[in-house]
């Protein structure tokens, strides 16, 4: 089990954020090849993606049977679990996970004071997994594919109203420490993230 600490300000740069959502399709393989890092959530290889960093925050049981198979480490350098997730030691993370490659976060709850770069907790994986960035010590992120159009939770009104709060609360955040946070998607219903095309942020 790799420990959360030895991530802590090691890296820096510009990194992109890999969702599912239907932009992910804007984006190509050769295309990952011009970030420092990637980062993605949940069953993102399912879309040929195989990112440096995966993030994985809902239970392994949210997942139907032709998702399930590409939430693993065979697919990332690094997959980052919450603790609560990790703690049992048997059922189907322990019988297909590659523990050597799985850190543990440990759990810090979403409040006003966010002053990032913060590990925040919650059932957003793209804000889980931007935080995990930033605590790393990227500067310069992207994220593509988190458009929360079609979502069965995510796109009902008052799941996407708060889901744009925390995004805004996330960017006030970054910017006391001179972090960057782009939407790569145009057609996102995350209205309060600053949009920018893939390939402007490639040549930023």
């Amino acid at each position: 089990m790799i420990k959360w600490r030895h991530h802590l300000r090691q890296h820096k740069g510009k990194a992109l954020l890999m969702a599912c959502g239907p932009s992910i399709k804007q984006l190509t393989k050769e295309d990952q090849l011009s970030f420092d890092a990637t980062f993605g959530v949940n069953d993102i290889a399912r879309h040929g993606f195989a990112p440096n960093y995966l993030v994985c925050v809902d239970h392994i049981t949210r997942f139907n049977a032709d998702r399930k198979p590409f939430v693993s480490t065979k697919y990332c350098e690094v997959m980052f679990l919450y603790n609560q997730v990790t703690k049992k030691k048997r059922g189907w993370l322990h019988r297909h996970l590659d523990f050597n490659k799985v850190c543990e976060l440990p759990l810090t709850r979403i409040n006003s004071d966010f002053n990032g770069p913060a590990l925040v907790h919650s059932n957003n994986s793209a804000l889980v997994a931007l935080s995990i960035a930033s605590c790393m010590g990227f500067t310069k992120l992207g994220m593509i594919g988190v458009d929360l159009r079609g979502h069965a939770e995510l796109s009902k009104d008052r799941q996407l109203q708060k889901a744009n709060q925390d995004f805004a609360w996330m960017i006030k955040g970054f910017k006391k420490h001179n972090i960057e946070l782009y939407n790569l998607s145009q057609k996102s219903n995350i209205t309060t993230v600053p949009k920018m095309s893939l390939k402007e942020f490639k040549q930023l």
